[in-house]
């Protein structure tokens, strides 16, 4: 297997201010905030090198809690 490194999804051109608000709730800057407070208890330690980043768990909770819905999740979000 071959795992291409993921890019921050904050840094992504395609999430406007808008698009994250409706789809996450926050702000760039409040999930940066809140990315950077939780990160210790995000980080996973593994011998995988396909683990999700603080960041990347945080906006699938964030997706989640915001929609209610696991479902669409894969559709808007692409994971």
């Amino acid at each position: 297997f071959v795992f291409l490194p993921r890019e921050n999804p904050l840094n992504l051109g395609r999430w406007q201010e808008e698009d994250l608000l409706l789809h996450f709730k926050l702000p760039r800057e409040g999930i940066e905030y809140v990315a950077t407070r939780l990160e210790p208890f995000l980080v996973k330690e593994t011998r995988r090198n396909c683990a999700l980043s603080p960041v990347e768990v945080l906006c699938v909770a964030l997706y989640y809690f915001g929609s209610g819905s696991y479902q669409r999740m894969n559709l808007d979000y692409e994971i």
